[in-house]
């Protein structure tokens, strides 16, 4: 039986190539997208998703909208990326992609809710895959302590922990965009209950920059989407504005990084990765903030409450091998 996934996606071009991955995987079913800030405004992050739902024939999945600023945002203004994130994912992020609007509205539910309901009906059938800020998966706990952890699988893209950060020399874009939503989720008390329910068996994932930037997409690769159809030339054209900022930003790297579809992909991958089982810490304050930590312990109570695994080490090309495999055949079921 597939594995029930839901994304919580900051919609910008890789979350797009991630939705592919879900809809191309045999061993995925993509059940709901809920949407928040992050590559682009809460607003245009839902907008997005609709879309790219659309573009790929799947009106029927839901998108329930989410927070539209970190936690403990000064004033209730909604986020918008800067220019910096604008030039990666364009000035509505999805690249140059023109897409039409989606015929349906989002889902009235909000996203942490949405995410509860889940959690508490499906159970260990569920898989979330959060790859922007942790804002909602944050707002989730608030509202309901333990409901993350009735879920089966979790798998957070963010973080750096040996490789440098994105956006300072130590922090990775998701984390800093609020790093204390990112320190709620990957330090919280809900990790205990997570273990006492799956019995250590499956361990939440944080896959950061220390994998994410070695695997590896290929305008080589694209070209062959180009040929596949309507939906592959539009697909390629969003991934090759990606590639084309990364060019601009990481001249010695041959394509773009694969963040959030490689978080994905370890949910029915999982040897994928490699990485220790440990604590993790988000530092909060001074020049390091949004700097994430795994912490040493000898305590077999502390790494019972606390730990996630955090993957330090890829097989990076059957990673992106096994990304784009899945992205073809997504491909394939579109005109």
């Amino acid at each position: 039986m597939a594995t029930k996934v839901l994304l919580d996606l900051d919609t910008g071009i890789d979350d797009a190539l991630a939705i592919c991955y879900v809809l191309g995987s045999p061993d995925l079913e993509l059940i709901g997208v809920t949407a928040t800030f992050g590559n682009v405004s809460q607003t245009q992050s839902v907008s997005n998703a609709l879309s790219v739902l659309h573009l790929l024939g799947r009106d029927d999945i839901p998108v329930y909208p989410g927070a539209c600023y970190p936690l403990g945002w000064e004033t209730p203004t909604p986020f918008e990326p800067p220019p910096a994130v604008k030039a990666i994912h364009g000035p509505r992020g999805l690249g140059e992609l023109a897409l039409l609007p989606s015929p349906r509205p989002a889902e009235k539910l909000s996203a942490p809710k949405a995410i509860n309901h889940l959690c508490r009906s499906l159970g260990h059938s569920l898989a979330i895959v959060a790859t922007g800020p942790l804002t909602n998966l944050a707002l989730a706990l608030d509202q309901d302590p333990e409901a993350l952890s009735y879920a089966g699988a979790i798998s957070c893209m963010g973080g750096s922990f040996l490789a440098p950060g994105n956006v300072t020399p130590y922090a990775e874009s998701n984390i800093i965009n609020d790093p204390e939503a990112a320190s709620q989720v990957l330090s919280g008390p809900w990790i205990a209950t997570w273990n006492q329910h799956h019995e250590c068996t499956q361990v939440p994932k944080v896959i950061g920059l220390d994998v994410t930037m070695k695997t590896i997409l290929t305008r080589q690769q694209t070209s062959r989407w180009s040929q596949l159809n309507q939906t592959g030339r539009r697909l390629a054209i969003l991934a090759d504005f990606y590639i084309d900022a990364y060019q601009r930003n990481n001249p010695t790297m041959d394509g773009c990084a694969l963040h959030d579809p490689l978080a994905v992909a370890v949910i029915d991958h999982p040897q994928l990765v490699d990485g220790p089982i440990a604590p993790v810490s988000v530092i909060l304050n001074g020049p390091e903030r949004a700097r994430t930590l795994i912490e040493d312990s000898d305590s077999s109570v502390a790494l019972t409450d606390k730990s996630l695994q955090v993957a330090l080490e890829v097989d990076s090309q059957k990673a992106a091998l096994t990304i784009i495999d899945a992205i073809n055949h997504c491909l394939l079921q579109c005109n």
